[in-house]
């Protein structure tokens, strides 16, 4: 895929399309999340808040953590704090305690067993953190983007 204007993404005034066509760009320079090393640190963080947003957003967090993605919630809530989504973060982070110890394990399949094996009061944290979601208390877009305009070389 040919590198996207970045100029041109940072003046649109469609903040989703120009996020949506950025993610596309650094899914493909990072060979959907298995090259993450081809990517600088800003790319990386725009990557794992786009993944939250396509896993959870789009579904909830069991289908976000029970996909490949999941194996970046950690990182994914590092960036999030690293945009300023405090209220996302929040959110991210309570989901996140459903885990023992709250660790969300790198590993797909303990990571799929431990949610098979969550207990209904965590599932229903899990159901409820995601209607929270749902009311997009930021809008990580718009927060993204900034981040871009911030680390513009680094994209």
């Amino acid at each position: 895929m040919k590198k996207p204007a970045i100029d041109s993404l940072l003046n649109s005034n469609d903040t989703d399309s120009a996020a949506n066509e950025l993610y596309h760009y650094i899914l493909d320079l990072c060979s959907h999340g298995d090259q993450l090393s081809r990517l600088t640190e800003p790319q990386r963080n725009f990557f794992y808040i786009q993944e939250l947003q396509r896993g959870a957003y789009d579904r909830d967090f069991r289908h976000y953590f029970n996909n490949p993605s999941g194996r970046f919630a950690h990182e994914a809530l590092a960036a999030l704090d690293m945009i300023g989504a405090e209220m996302t973060a929040g959110i991210v982070s309570f989901a996140m305690s459903c885990f023992p110890n709250e660790r969300v394990p790198k590993d797909d399949e303990e990571r799929r067993r431990q949610l098979e094996d969550m207990n209904k009061a965590d599932n229903d944290v899990l159901r409820r953190m995601t209607q929270t979601l749902y009311e997009r208390p930021e809008d990580l877009n718009e927060l993204c983007m900034e981040y871009v305009r911030e680390n513009t070389g680094d994209f």
